[in-house]
């Protein structure tokens, strides 16, 4: 069971990130294991924004929230663009490994 719930987390992590790298969304998700004894968070740009724009939808945060939210998503956007340099990297060596392999050039 702890496994199964782990696999969960895992993937609910993994879609809640490509949400926020693909549509730049606010997004907090608190997840608590079957026991009740394991918490588990993902919260982008940071808890504050999330909590603020959840408690009152139509307020303005203030400036200091606002700068720290733009710098955690510029974060993530540099680290977006990074992740997508490696997998092209990673697929490029897979290509290459592939036809070396074909070829008979192990």
């Amino acid at each position: 069971m702890q496994i199964t719930n782990l696999v969960r987390c895992l993937t609910l992590y993994t879609n809640a990130s490509k949400i926020v790298r693909d549509c730049n969304f606010d997004i907090g998700i608190v997840l608590s294991s079957p026991s009740g004894k394991n918490q588990y968070s993902f919260v982008h740009p940071t808890t504050d924004v999330v909590i603020d724009r959840f408690v009152n939808l139509t307020m303005k945060l203030d400036l200091d929230t606002r700068l720290v939210a733009e710098n955690a998503r510029n974060i993530a956007i540099q680290n977006n663009i990074r992740l997508n340099e490696l997998d092209a990297r990673e697929a490029v060596v897979k290509e290459k490994n592939v036809f070396f392999r074909t070829n008979g050039q192990d």
